[in-house]
């Protein structure tokens, strides 16, 4: 791998997880107000959150993260949200699990799980959502 290969990569993968950073928190504290202001049920409100946050992961993935993709918007976004709304399934299984069988409270699993589902997200993204053609 030559030094700019290795540089773009890393560089990508960096603004990956800062963008991802930025949508794991507004998840986060999405949450975090629905179920303390709103008093939703944490799993109610992590549907709520996860949509709130798709916003700003997608702008931030497609715009910043993997601006060179020549997709249209409309392929991107539309493989972007089979992505994150496969992610965000697999992060409600884990979290309702979490939850129901650790005594752990509720920002603690889903902060497990946001990190847990952050690596799956990257890989299908990187080679499926905002693939080049």
């Amino acid at each position: 791998m030559t030094t700019a290969n290795w540089v773009f990569k890393s560089s990508q993968l960096f603004k990956f997880v800062c963008i991802g950073g930025l949508a794991a928190a507004t998840h986060f504290l999405s949450e975090i107000l629905l179920v303390e202001c709103l008093l939703l049920h944490p799993l109610v409100a992590n549907l709520f959150a996860f949509l709130i946050a798709f916003l700003v992961s997608f702008f931030g993935q497609r715009f910043v993260t993997f601006a060179e993709s020549n997709q249209s918007l409309q392929t991107s976004l539309l493989r972007f949200f089979l992505v994150a709304f496969s992610s965000f399934i697999l992060n409600q299984l884990l979290f309702a699990f979490i939850l129901y069988f650790f005594p752990f409270p509720y920002y603690l699993a889903l902060l497990i799980v946001l990190v847990s589902v952050a690596v799956i997200t990257f890989f299908a993204s990187k080679h499926w959502a905002f693939a080049s053609t």
